[in-house]
């Protein structure tokens, strides 16, 4: 499947499950990014606990 024809457009071939786990050893090599509105929400319940 990998060595097939790419369509127009594409660079590459991904299989069931690829993109995730790329995505997962991102994530742990950089941590998991959280959007700022949501950062600030948790900073502000960590002070009020």
């Amino acid at each position: 499947m990998k060595s097939s024809r790419l369509a127009k457009g594409f660079t590459q071939i991904f299989m069931p499950g690829e993109i995730e786990d790329g995505q997962r050893a991102k994530n742990l090599a950089e941590g998991i990014p959280i959007p700022l509105p949501t950062w600030k929400t948790v900073q502000e319940l960590k002070a009020k606990l």
